[in-house]
């Protein structure tokens, strides 16, 4: 830990400490929509029904509204107080969050609830500098004070007036807040449609919806199995054991799992490096689909792997990803999943349409004819001619529509034609929204281009 570790009471450390030891993994956080319980409000908020006290919560002391932790609510921080959070490093300020979430986990007895919370921001920790601080023990521990009055959705507001903090964390570390068994948007049930076990739809999703996020259990290189094994030995048992019971397409019935047919089947590449490899328990259990209805995304910054759905999903419905580029024609998708232990019997490639197949043909040609060409009104026509294709393949992938816009934007600006450009790099900003989520670092850069002509 670093920033204001040493100036936590001991207590606050030794009890922060214990909940986010080495080597602790987090598992699957489904999450839902995050707005104010009534009668809270964030000073600037744009949420429905806002009110004008920025610092006021709804708590009665009870139950908080969204950690479900037994803490106090009703405490308005004054001018010092408010000083204090806003002259703070990043470091600082989540170290404190660190201990004061800590804490009430212990005392309501509430640990499973705020775990995955609790690594989000020692993670972030652990890459945030401490910077200089001139900060008081006696406002230190005045701050400890009020805080340690707060319902965990104020605290968080109130940390939002920090200026060094990135908004985005402290927004995830609230959506976090609000998962709820009730509400999780999938299951396991142990069976599926057409391969192993796989997810299904709770409930109608929505495009854009975010079902699951995970970080790796193991990351090596593809080639390397005896860096596998020592990273499969060095697991708990029972991680060894979840990892195991995940399929093996390589093993038939007169012979038993491998941890290497595991590895090989499970594996997902690791930011487009082919030979880096990254296992997790829980989305390694979503199916393949050559027309997907769900879409991952690698955040870099809280080291995780998260899926959305791309399209609007009944309940019911199998959730299904993507192995392989699903624009390219059924026989290179074939021969790559091939590598991977199954021949694919999803509809697409059951249906062995044609017509289907040419316009992949096409698709996948202009992946590589669109950033190539010189002639921008030239490259405009083909990503027009992208859309049109994927729109009839029912390819709703958010990340793919994304890129194509994007350069439909540069090629736009290239001409002049500055208002054409301007709708393009907001479509691009939507995708991105729907593929990657509103606080992951591309959605970030395409806002900025976008927020340019927004009128």
């Amino acid at each position: 830990m670093s920033g204001a570790a040493t100036s936590l009471s001991p207590s606050l450390r030794s009890m922060a400490g214990s909940f986010v030891g080495p080597g602790e993994s987090l598992t699957v956080d489904l999450l839902v929509g995050i707005r104010p319980p009534p009668g809270l409000s964030e000073e600037g908020s744009s949420f429905p029904g806002a009110g004008t006290e920025p610092w006021i919560s709804s708590d009665e002391g009870h139950e908080c509204f969204l950690c479900r932790c037994c803490h106090n609510g009703r405490v308005k921080p004054d001018k010092k107080q408010r000083a204090t959070v806003k002259s703070m490093s990043e470091a600082q300020l989540l170290d404190l969050l660190l201990a004061q979430l800590s804490m009430r986990a212990q005392e309501a007895g509430r640990f499973d609830t705020l775990f995955p919370v609790l690594q989000a921001i020692h993670r972030r920790l652990s890459v945030s500098s401490a910077g200089e601080s001139n900060i008081s023990g006696a406002s230190l521990r005045n701050l400890e004070k009020v805080m340690s009055k707060m319902s965990c959705q104020q605290m968080i507001f109130f940390a939002k007036k920090n200026p060094n903090t990135d908004p985005g964390l402290l927004q995830l570390v609230m959506d976090r807040l609000t998962g709820s068994s009730a509400n999780t948007p999938m299951s396991f049930p142990g069976s599926s449609v057409w391969l192993c076990a796989g997810a299904v739809a709770t409930r109608p999703l929505t495009a854009g919806e975010l079902l699951a996020e995970e970080e790796p259990l193991l990351q090596w290189s593809g080639e390397d199995q005896d860096q596998l094994q020592q990273l499969f030995d060095a697991l708990p048992l029972d991680k060894q054991r979840a990892m195991m019971e995940l399929q093996d397409s390589f093993a038939d019935q007169d012979s038993e799992k491998t941890l290497l047919g595991v590895a090989c089947t499970n594996a997902f590449t690791f930011q487009n490096e082919e030979e880096e490899r990254c296992l997790y328990l829980e989305i390694s259990r979503f199916n393949h689909s050559c027309r997907p209805n769900c879409e991952g995304s690698w955040d870099e910054r809280l080291g995780v792997l998260q899926v959305y759905a791309c399209e609007d999903i009944p309940s019911g419905d199998e959730l299904c990803l993507f192995y392989t580029d699903v624009r390219k024609p059924r026989q290179l998708r074939q021969e790559k999943l091939q590598t991977l232990g199954f021949t694919c019997a999803c509809p697409v490639c059951r249906g062995a349409d044609p017509a289907s197949d040419r316009r992949r043909e096409r698709l996948w040609q202009l992946v590589e004819e669109i950033p190539s060409c010189e002639d921008p009104e030239e490259a405009l026509d083909l990503v027009r001619e992208s859309f049109e294709l994927s729109d009839e393949e029912g390819l709703n992938i958010s990340c793919f529509r994304e890129v194509t816009a994007y350069q439909a934007y540069t090629s736009c600006l290239s001409m002049g034609r500055t208002e054409e450009a301007g709708k393009w790099a907001q479509r691009a900003y939507e995708f991105s929204l729907k593929g990657h989520g509103p606080y992951h670092a591309t959605t970030k850069i395409i806002s900025r281009h976008a927020s340019r002509y927004r009128s």
